[in-house]
């Protein structure tokens, strides 16, 4: 516990719920080691629930990975736990699992690789990872497992408690752990490993040639055939065993010559390049980083800049990736300076010394000799103080500017607002919408354009770069395989509507098909996350339905009482069914419950469509929402809107 304690402190990690700061425990650590002792002896200790949180991932969706973080005493107690167990079950891992392993590591994983590539005729190759791996681990079957290996009652005693401890959200929420680990507990490595060590077991005893690095798998084949093979049985022993999927991909079978990514590693023959998504992936976490409307303190801004880069060229320096590296040097160029500028400007260096003695401890990923390196700092501290100084420059000219202006007549005032209508326009142009509605019209394409003829006549040509989507909503129109081969590599849909505005058919590639959010659609339709999504959704549409009769109300409670009698009964009808559809458990048949909850949200638009009927002209003929062969204009218009809203979703 004492050897724990200290690592815990050298981290200097945050704690948790406790809202400790390590450095506050350094006086009373003898004190709380103590304490800990007697809780764990006595089986009064109880760990305090982890603290949820997110880290930016910095991928293409903007997506966050949810961690949990243990309060300073619940760390050093699952320390001293990982120092005491982690040699016992060390010992039962194989040599192809590489995280969280002393001696091991990614680097380590990545040359295991590269040794398979050399030393067998391998021309097939698949990537997988584990879907949400983390937080779907059966609690079952991860106690089965480490029961092999240790059984006594107190060790089991405290997994069960670390499993369960359950997290409060930054809201303040209750979350209940049915499944997984603790993203962020010192323990989530090791448990991990025991989780997917029958994998490995599996794999070898298969032999596979096989590496696992946490929840990324490779397997490498010289045939195609026993490729498929493998992956077929690691899938269903996944599925059947373990009771983990694996991410979907359309594509899962690469072939050596075309390259494969595994680790932020791309290969390709004897080509070893970071990944083009780990590459954009770094350049985010740089912008992120730089921003300077979060960096006030420019020692806090260096040493987590520092700490990333020196991360990254720890990582990738092992394939001596020189030319990226000088890419990414250039980037973190473009990012660094305007953040000096801004530290310059707000006075936090007090001279040009202390700004070139402070850029010299920027850390870039392509390591540049001293000279060129004091040589761009002379020239990166020049280029900021000029920068400040023209900027106080231009301050001054500002001020006799914002002067003259006030003289400038309305005229000056017409240009502007022409000038912000143009660009406007400009911008709504560039994503249009391209509609076919007349009879015989054919669909080429020249060069960079989408050509329309009609009677072999040219009527109309578009850039394919202007073109958001293309829609036929009549019939006779024909088209070349060309325009559908173009519109396919630019992801432009083409989307045949019905005459009633509903789609039939939509030409798209394959490859940028949302198939994999489908199959996620359908596996969570049978679970209780599926009703929490359905009240979500429908809870923002009555919110929204109240707040705009709300809107009305507000001109038309003089002139229009019976508009506003009905209206105020309508939103305090609406109000009382949105609380009874929230306040509707979840313990029946699923399907039961789902379609209560229609049956709530189709009460609310009624209300909702009745008072919308006396907003609407009496001789357009709306009498209620109708969706099927409706007679009257509003709603003709309203499910053909629909139909499009339809395929777009």
């Amino acid at each position: 516990m004492d050897a724990a304690c200290r690592r815990v402190m050298k981290k200097k990690a945050r704690g948790g719920l406790d809202g400790v700061e390590i450095d506050d425990q350094h006086t009373d650590a003898d004190k709380m080691v103590s304490a800990l002792i007697k809780e764990l002896r006595t089986g009064a200790y109880v760990p305090v629930p982890y603290a949820r949180g997110a880290i930016p991932k910095f991928d293409e969706q903007n997506q966050w990975r949810k961690i949990s973080l243990p309060s300073v005493r619940d760390k050093v107690v699952q320390q001293a736990f990982v120092e005491a167990l982690g040699p016992v079950f060390n010992k039962t891992f194989l040599d192809c699992s590489y995280a969280y392993r002393e001696g091991k590591g990614p680097v380590k994983a990545i040359k295991r690789v590269e040794h398979i590539l050399h030393t067998h005729h391998i021309r097939w190759v698949t990537t997988m990872d584990i879907d949400n791996f983390f937080d779907t681990m059966d609690h079952d079957i991860f106690i089965g497992e480490f029961t092999k290996k240790v059984a006594e009652p107190e060790i089991l005693q405290l997994v069960r408690l670390w499993l369960k401890a359950g997290c409060i959200s930054a809201r303040g929420d209750w979350i209940e752990p049915y499944d997984g680990i603790a993203q962020g507990a010192v323990v989530s490595p090791l448990f991990s490993n025991i989780y997917l060590h029958p994998l490995d077991c599996f794999a070898i005893g298969n032999n596979c040639l096989y590496v696992r690095y946490s929840d990324n798998l490779i397997v490498l084949s010289e045939t195609k055939e026993t490729l498929y093979l493998w992956y077929e049985q690691l899938k269903s022993f996944l599925e059947d065993r373990l009771r983990l999927r694996l991410n979907e991909d359309p594509y899962p079978f690469k072939d050596k010559e075309r390259g494969f990514v595994f680790l932020g590693i791309f290969f390709q023959n004897d080509v070893r390049q970071i990944s083009t998504a780990k590459e954009t992936n770094i350049c985010r976490r740089i912008n992120w980083l730089t921003d300077k409307t979060q960096q006030k303190d420019p020692e806090i801004f260096l040493e987590k800049f520092n700490k990333c880069i020196e991360g990254v060229q720890r990582y990738y320096s092992c394939i001596e990736p020189l030319r990226q590296f000088e890419i990414i040097d250039q980037h973190i160029l473009k990012r660094v300076r305007p953040l000096l500028d801004h530290f310059y400007e707000r006075g936090c260096f007090p001279s040009r010394d202390d700004l070139k003695s402070y850029i010299m401890k920027i850390r870039f990923l392509a390591t540049k000799p001293d000279d060129a390196r004091h040589a761009f700092c002379r020239s990166l501290t020049e280029e900021v103080v000029k920068k400040k100084a023209k900027a106080d420059d231009k301050n001054t000219e500002a001020k006799t500017a914002a002067e003259a202006e006030k003289e400038k007549d309305q005229s000056g005032l017409q240009k502007r607002f022409t000038a912000q209508k143009k660009r406007y326009l400009r911008k709504v142009a560039d994503h249009a919408e391209l509609i076919i509605s007349s009879p015989g019209v054919f669909l080429g394409k020249t060069g960079e354009r989408i050509v329309l003829r009609e009677k072999r006549k040219n009527i109309a040509e578009y850039l394919f770069s202007r073109i958001k989507n293309i829609t036929v909503n009549t019939a006779g129109v024909s088209l070349s395989s060309d325009i559908i081969f173009r519109c396919s590599r630019s992801k432009i849909p083409i989307t045949f509507y019905t005459l009633r505005g509903m789609p039939y058919a939509t030409l798209q590639s394959p490859l940028h098909s949302m198939g994999s959010v489908s199959v996620l659609q359908i596996r969570t339709y049978e679970t209780e996350k599926s009703l929490v999504f359905i009240k979500k959704v429908l809870t923002g549409k009555a919110k929204n339905q109240i707040n705009l009769m709300k809107f009305y109300l507000r001109s038309r409670k003089k002139t229009q009482p019976e508009f506003t009698r009905i209206t105020t009964e309508n939103i305090l009808g609406m109000k009382n069914l949105l609380k009874q559809m929230l306040q509707l458990e979840h313990g029946e048949v699923f399907s039961v419950v789902r379609d209560r909850i229609f049956s709530f949200e189709g009460r609310i638009s009624a209300l909702y469509w009745e008072c919308m009927r006396l907003l609407v002209a009496p001789e357009l003929g709306f009498e209620k929402r109708n969706r099927f062969q409706a007679p009257d204009l509003v709603n003709n218009m309203l499910n053909y809107g629909y139909g499009i809203l339809y395929q777009r979703v």
